[in-house]
């Protein structure tokens, strides 16, 4: 009986231990987790090239920066990008992320750096970009069976 309850001390001390480190791998590596992410989904998304330097977030204070922001135009474009931005910098009240309301205390571009290029009368870089998005989002519901809340509501 004693070996049993040494292993099961044993076990969820490893367990406790486990997850404190992998919390804090999280939390250490947070930003290059969420700038890795973007720089394999967001190319997805629009179909264009994408980069970011680097993404610095500070959960508890509500507050994301991000730096040389890069999205190139599509296909069909010109080469070169649509959208450049040096810095982003956004501040939110971090308790009202839980209410219907968020407030927004900065919200800080620098360097903004963005190209229309214009194809016919209602087409352009911008817009396929949008058109993009919009496809793969679609696309993502349909493989997940997701449906729109304004559909629901129907």
């Amino acid at each position: 009986m004693k070996k049993f309850l040494k292993f099961i001390i044993g076990l969820v001390l490893v367990l406790v231990i486990l997850a404190f480190g992998i919390f804090f791998y999280v939390v250490i590596y947070v930003d290059d987790i969420i700038a890795n992410t973007a720089k394999t989904v967001v190319p997805q998304m629009t179909k264009t090239d994408f980069d970011i330097e680097k993404v610095k977030i500070e959960p508890l204070e509500g507050k994301v920066e991000i730096i040389n922001l890069y999205l190139g135009n599509p296909e069909g474009f010109p080469e070169g990008h649509a959208l450049k931005f040096d810095k982003i910098q956004v501040h939110v009240d971090w308790k009202s992320l839980q209410s219907d309301k968020i407030i927004i205390n900065t919200f800080v571009i620098n360097g903004l750096d963005a190209f229309l290029y214009k194809k016919g009368e209602n087409n352009s870089n911008l817009r396929v970009i949008l058109e993009n998005i919009d496809s793969y989002v679609e696309e993502l519901k349909k493989s997940q069976n997701l449906v729109d809340v304004e559909e629901v509501k129907d």
